[in-house]
């Protein structure tokens, strides 16, 4: 069936079967996934391997005037304090909502890293305790020897 004699439904129909097409093939590329071994989504292949392990905000290659952009899903009523925040204020909702966003991401990731510093130190200390525990006991197996 031709588009000029179809119906305007039936053209609708047509041009929205195409585009599911078209995207879908974009999406999956033929064949399936189209994202490279070792990625899962789609975010990671347009957020590169960092060379920081632990601390990949202080790579120095990332730069303050790249913004990224994701979707956060918020309640309506959390939509709505924004908003009236915003107006308060007279700024943007994305002013406000990034001011707080960064005050609570900076004091979770100084929680993390004292967390994270603990952890090691720990570790550490069992490490020396059970390095100390094996000289000791090589010790005492000299000392029946002779």
């Amino acid at each position: 069936m031709s588009m000029s004699s179809a119906s305007t439904d039936e053209r609708h129909k047509i041009i929205i079967s195409r585009y599911r097409r078209l995207g879908m093939a974009r999406i999956t590329g033929e064949g399936g996934n189209c994202l490279p071994p070792g990625r899962r989504s789609l975010d990671e292949l347009h957020a590169p391997e960092l060379n920081y392990p632990g601390k990949p905000w202080e790579d120095p290659s990332l730069r303050d005037d790249v913004t990224r952009t994701f979707n956060l899903r918020i309640s309506e009523k959390m939509y709505y304090k924004i908003r009236e925040l915003a107006r308060h204020r007279d700024e943007s909702m994305q002013t406000v909502a990034l001011e707080h966003l960064e005050a609570g991401v900076k004091m979770e990731v100084s929680k993390m890293l004292r967390t994270r510093a603990r952890r090691e130190a720990a570790q550490r200390r069992r490490e020396v305790a059970a390095t100390a525990k094996q000289g000791q006991q090589a010790g005492r197996g000299r000392s029946k020897e002779g």
